[in-house]
């Protein structure tokens, strides 16, 4: 591959980058402005390589060959600004050290994201929520990039759907984004955190990616428990006990021993009820 000189590249184990533990090995940058990323995309389109945006690395499964273009990971792209009810942010930020900071003046900002690891791009781009609420529910606009030219969407030409966006679907990269927030009193703000945390409770320790499969008009991880696959294993991999919507890597699991249970439980799934799963985790091949 080329060198980018202006900004630092590195091997890496992608198993280092993903809350699942595993893949291989990956030329990685950490852009830290959004000039730096949109230089980045722009040397990666005119030298025509491939590259993968990767947010937190929280719902993602990459492959035990590795990738063979660049990660470019946003964990390095923070700051935001809040004031006078107003939230802009860039999109290598912690949800969590938002809704900390809304938290300290009396806002609400996402208090269903509670305990969920996101960065805001990813958060954005995967439409990351629970039942009750997504983050399209409080996006005002997002500034994107495809390493030729910025564009600004509002809320609705995010054209935002069941865990996913354009942001998604066109491999457009997030630099910033700004959010409605709610004033709320410290009683209520108290109040919506601990709501969302005992909800989370039930939730599997380990290393995993989150829910695997999207909630259709039925709640795939009961579908999946109903079919007895709870349990289930290949190699390291395993259905978890506590929620079948989640895959634990619990013994040095390859990502090949993962994508095989996946497949399992989709056939299996299939076979028996006649429903199709569909992932909400991405891949990067």
């Amino acid at each position: 591959m080329k060198e980018l000189k202006s900004i630092p590249t590195q091997m890496m184990q992608l198993s280092e980058l993903t809350s699942i533990g595993c893949g291989g090995a990956a030329r990685v940058c950490f852009p830290k402005t959004g000039n730096e990323l949109k230089e980045v995309l722009s040397f990666c389109l005119s030298c025509g390589i491939a590259f993968y945006p990767l947010s937190n690395g929280t719902n993602v499964l990459p492959s035990d060959t590795g990738y063979r273009g660049m990660i470019v990971c946003f964990k390095n792209m923070k700051g935001f600004h809040l004031s006078e009810g107003k939230l802009s942010t860039y999109a290598g930020e912690s949800v969590a050290k938002l809704n900390e900071a809304c938290k300290r003046q009396g806002y609400l900002f996402a208090p269903f994201m509670t305990g969920v690891p996101a960065l805001v791009g990813g958060a954005i781009a995967m439409n990351a929520g629970v039942a009750e609420h997504h983050m399209a529910d409080i996006v005002r606009s997002v500034t994107a990039t495809d390493g030729k030219n910025t564009y600004e969407f509002s809320r609705k030409e995010c054209k935002f759907s069941n865990k996913s966006s354009i942001f998604l679907r066109e491999r457009l990269c997030i630099l910033q984004a700004s959010f409605q927030i709610q004033k709320a009193s410290f009683s209520e703000i108290e109040e919506k955190f601990l709501f969302y945390r005992d909800k989370r409770k039930h939730l599997p320790t380990g290393k995993s990616m989150g829910c695997i499969f999207r909630n259709e008009d039925f709640p795939s991880g009961k579908l999946i428990e109903e079919c007895g696959l709870k349990g289930a294993r290949i190699g390291g991999a395993v259905v978890s006990e506590r929620h079948a919507n989640f895959i634990i890597n619990e013994n040095q699991a390859k990502a090949s021993d993962i994508k095989k249970l996946i497949v399992l439980v989709k056939e299996t799934v299939f076979q028996k009820t006649g429903r199709r799963l569909t992932e909400e985790i991405q891949y990067i091949l």
